[in-house]
């Protein structure tokens, strides 16, 4: 028996598009220019008491005739559906009733509270920023980056990025918070202008850009030249990496006075790993900008 479509409406609805986990509520319709239809579907609707008694949960005395109606469905991402239904004694059906309680009342307290669109559009491109940046990773990210390595998702996150902050309809209630955007996004677009002037791709599989070095492979006149052009590159590439985490900061700053103080709160400030010691003659550390350079 499958869950009536009716049901399915309600459940998305109310969820509004997004994982129930509170420390998740990833948005389940990223978009994909993959598609025709211009995003992917990565939510699902997982069953609280499974259909049937021998599946997660099943043994709880819920009708067999309403385990596929919406009280009986949560929404989560295909990651959380996997975990809550790996461990029944952890995620136990009062928990998971009490989750997507508290995540519809949450999406009802915001859209009732917030009839102005200004914080939807502000939590949006903090959203965006956090994705596309990959603000999460951040510390692999830089560790790369000093060595110039960039991954090429985060490139592409990058003008994804400036191209979502210029095609944003910005409302002007928070006009710290818009410099902050503007500021971040032309710092990274800066960043990766300059890093792609020499990076090329090492092998059809490779993961990530790197600094073209076959003028190293064999001996010319202009060798010098390059080198030199080479370290120019490379000494650019630090001061604005340095100054792209620094925007990040001021960013972040803004994003926990203005709309969410919890905004990376945990994680302080953001800073240049570096565990290779490629900028302390190979003592591993951690750089943090104080202001923007150059």
């Amino acid at each position: 028996m499958s869950v009536p479509s009716v049901d399915i409406k309600i459940l998305w609805a109310r969820a509004a598009g997004r994982c129930s986990m509170p420390d998740c509520r990833r948005v389940l319709t990223p978009e994909s220019d993959t598609v025709a239809a211009g995003g992917i579907i990565i939510g699902e609707n997982c069953h609280i008491v499974a259909e049937k008694v021998d599946g997660p949960r099943g043994y709880h005395p819920v009708p067999e005739a309403d385990r596929n109606r919406y009280p009986n469905l949560i929404l989560l991402c295909n990651i959380h559906h996997k975990i809550v239904d790996t461990n029944v004694t952890l995620w136990s059906v009062e928990r998971l009733l009490q989750i997507k309680s508290d995540h519809e009342n949450w999406i009802k307290t915001i859209f009732e509270q917030s009839p102005n669109p200004a914080p939807l559009v502000y939590k949006r491109l903090v959203e965006i920023a956090s994705e596309k940046l990959m603000l999460k990773a951040w510390d692999v990210i830089s560790d790369h980056a000093v060595r110039h390595l960039a991954y090429i998702k985060w490139i592409d996150g990058i003008y994804e990025f400036n191209a979502s902050v210029q095609h944003a309809i910005l409302p002007g209630t928070q006009v710290a918070l818009e410099d902050s955007i503007h500021e971040l996004s032309s710092r990274a677009c800066e960043y990766a202008d300059h890093y792609m002037t020499v990076a090329w791709l090492p092998r059809a599989d490779a993961g990530f850009y790197q600094e073209d070095k076959t003028w190293k492979k064999d001996w010319r006149d202009e060798y010098a030249q390059y080198a030199n052009h080479s370290e120019a590159w490379q000494s650019k590439n630090l001061v604005l990496l340095m100054n792209l985490t620094h925007a990040i900061n001021e960013f972040s700053d803004c994003v926990r006075a203005s709309i969410d103080p919890f905004f990376f709160l945990e994680r302080g400030r953001f800073s240049i790993r570096d565990s290779m010691g490629v900028t302390d003659m190979m003592n591993p550390c951690w750089i943090l900008p104080s202001g923007y350079r150059g």
